[in-house]
Formats: C-alpha cells, sequence, structure tokens
C-alpha cells in the first residue's frame, strides 16, 4: 500500500510541477542521426536496417545538468535480402521515457560529458522472413512487433548553445509467445535550447 501510495504522489507532484529551466530555454527537444538495427525473430533470420532516425521531444523537468523528457525517436531504413534479391522498407516507433543528465540535457552551456537512461514501448515492422521450418501453415512470417524499450546514451561536446553528440544504445523485445527482438546503435546530434544572447546597440 505505501508503494502505490509513494507512486501516486510522485505522478502527482511531477505532472503539477511546470517545466523548469534556466532561460533562455525551451520545453521543445529534438536529436537526428543514423543508426544501425538488428532484429531477429526467435526462430529466424537476423535483419540488418541502416536507417536514419529523427527524435521529438518534450521536456517536462529540465534544467542545466537534468532533463526529463518525452520521445519519440523514429526511425527509417531499408534492409535488403540476397538470398530471394527483394528489399524491404524497415520502421521503428518507439515512444520513451528518458532521463537525461550533463551535457545529455542539450540546456549546458559548460558540461562536456552526460548521459541518457530512457524506457518506453513501441512498435517495429522491417519485412518478412522464410518461416517453413518452423510453421506448417504459412512459408512467410511478418518481422514486425509490439515490445517494451530500454535504451542508455552518451554524450560528448561543448557547444555554448547546448548542441551536442550522442551515443545511443537500443534494446527492444517483443512481450508476445514467439519472442522477437531488436538492438540498434546510433549517433546523433543533439539540438541545444539554449540561445545566444543578441548584443544590442
Amino acid at each position: 500500500m505505501k508503494i502505490v501510495l509513494t507512486s501516486l504522489y510522485f505522478f502527482a507532484l511531477l505532472f503539477s510541477t511546470p517545466a523548469i529551466a534556466q532561460k533562455p530555454a525551451s520545453i521543445g527537444y529534438f536529436r537526428c542521426g543514423a543508426n544501425l538495427n538488428f532484429s531477429w525473430p526467435e526462430k529466424g533470420k537476423i535483419f540488418l536496417i541502416p536507417a536514419f532516425n529523427l527524435t521529438p521531444g518534450l521536456r517536462i523537468i529540465q534544467g542545466t545538468d537534468f532533463a526529463m523528457v518525452i520521445t519519440l525517436p523514429v526511425s527509417i531504413g531499408y534492409s535488403s535480402d540476397n538470398y530471394y534479391h527483394t528489399g524491404y522498407f524497415g520502421l521503428d516507433v518507439p515512444v520513451m521515457l528518458e532521463f537525461n543528465f550533463g551535457a545529455a540535457t542539450g540546456n549546458s552551456a559548460t558540461s562536456g560529458v552526460g548521459f541518457m537512461l530512457g524506457a518506453g514501448a513501441g512498435y517495429q515492422a522491417v519485412g518478412s522472413y522464410d518461416n517453413s521450418s518452423f510453421n506448417d501453415e504459412d512459408q512467410f512470417s511478418d518481422m514486425d512487433f509490439w515490445g517494451y524499450r530500454l535504451s542508455f546514451g552518451a554524450s560528448f561536446g561543448k557547444d555554448p548553445t547546448g548542441d551536442r553528440n550522442m551515443i545511443v544504445a537500443n534494446f527492444g523485445q517483443s512481450l508476445t509467445q514467439d519472442r522477437k527482438y531488436t538492438i540498434s546503435i546510433g549517433i546523433y546530434l543533439i539540438l541545444g535550447n539554449r540561445k545566444k544572447v543578441t548584443e544590442r546597440y
């Protein structure tokens, strides 16, 4: 009972607190880059998908060394199948709650290093695979699934606007009985939300 009450108190406090930040700053968050995805079913081949990534987000709580952000890291890529001479477009769309520290906040003028921890859930679709060895009814199965996601990132750089580079690794797994998995690693640019003050003469 105490755990439930503590959780309710935490969420009430969280959503009753406006986004805070040192001025000048904004509550918007954005990073972009490229990643390499490895996705596979429990019984089937590995899909290798190079992809572009765009990650818009909303800073719920922020400061110069901490930010809690809701993000939508959308990855779009393409994988080829040399055996069947075909290719597939890949789509990965999770919703994540991320905790950023130090340079990973995009709001630090001095910190050169930082890290990010995230958790959430999402959907991925990357093609079809030959399932005839494990399923007598259908020869092909779709490699798509809903599941949970975990992420970790490290950032670096010292641009006074808050711009930083970030390397991110992700892991995901379906919650169904026929398990499917995804792992990705990517490099991104965080667009800082500190604006340079223009001097007036």
